[in-house]
């Protein structure tokens, strides 16, 4: 697997970048708490249903480690944990979205440790004035869903408009 992900980080374009950077520099929050967490976390349940999917979803605070939300829905198990973990250790060591994490994999081979993190869409930090404090992660979607879930979500959540990203979602 490890192969595929560093074939398909070579895929991502100049523009691609370009714009996921955007779109993080776009979803900061004011502030971010337990509640706040729970709040984004039923929008997020909500928003999958209209997906027609029934994901799990985590947020995990990391001052502490704890989760502070998490769901999985009827067809999901433990397994799309075990995803969601790995996607959010992407995450920790590069401080972007996982989707980004993959496309930076790209110009920097060494950034990841591919074995324990998961660089594929579905995963988030959320951060206040510029300090991840939390990170969002979702498995269990299908064909790019985690990513466009996260965006339709987290733009309904902070009231932003964001770019419109059309390259590559895995």
């Amino acid at each position: 697997m490890s192969h595929d992900l560093m074939a398909l980080a070579q895929q991502f374009s100049k523009e691609d970048k370009e714009i996921l950077a955007s779109i993080e520099e776009n979803l900061i929050f004011q502030s971010f708490d337990s509640q706040a967490a729970l709040a984004l976390g039923a929008l997020l349940v909500e928003e999958a249903v209209a997906f027609g999917e029934e994901p799990a979803i985590r947020i995990e605070r990391l001052s502490d480690g704890a989760a502070i939300f998490q769901y999985i829905g009827n067809s999901g198990g433990e397994r799309n944990i075990g995803f969601a973990l790995r996607k959010m250790a992407a995450v920790r060591v590069t401080g972007f979205s996982s989707l980004y994490s993959l496309a930076l994999l790209g110009e920097n081979p060494q950034l990841l440790d591919l074995e324990n993190t998961l660089p594929v869409a579905g995963a988030f930090p959320i951060k206040v004035a510029g300090e991840m404090v939390a990170i969002l992660s979702i498995s269990g979607l299908h064909h790019g869903n985690d990513h466009r879930l996260l965006m339709v979500a987290l733009s309904k959540f902070l009231g932003v408009e964001l770019p419109s990203y059309k390259g590559l979602i895995i």
